[in-house]
C-alpha cells in the first residue's frame, strides 16, 4: 500500500466468516482468520496504481500457494469523504 501512494488506509487484521469453500472462525474446528484493508482513492489512482499492483500480488499468491491463498479487491463508489 505504501508503494502505491495511497493517502491512508484502515486495516482489520483478524476477521472471521465463510466463503464459498472456506470457513475461518479462528477456532479448533475452523482455524484461522482472514483480514481486510480499506482505502479511498480516486478512480484514476485505482486504475493506474492500486489495481495493477494488487493484480500482480494476487497472481503471485495464487501461483506460490497452488490456489490455497489469494486476495480479492472490491471497488465501491465513495460519494463523500467527511
Amino acid at each position: 500500500l505504501e508503494s502505491t501512494g495511497v493517502p491512508g488506509y484502515t486495516e482489520m487484521p483478524k476477521m472471521v466468516g465463510r466463503g464459498r469453500s472456506v470457513r475461518h472462525f479462528d477456532n479448533p474446528v475452523w482455524p484461522g482468520a482472514t483480514g481486510a484493508v480499506f482505502t479511498v482513492v480516486t478512480p484514476e489512482e485505482a486504475r493506474t496504481s492500486l489495481l495493477p499492483t494488487f493484480e500482480a500480488l494476487a497472481a503471485s499468491l495464487e501461483a506460490r500457494s497452488h490456489g490455497q491463498y489469494g486476495i480479492h479487491v472490491f471497488a465501491l463508489p465513495c460519494e463523500q469523504i467527511i
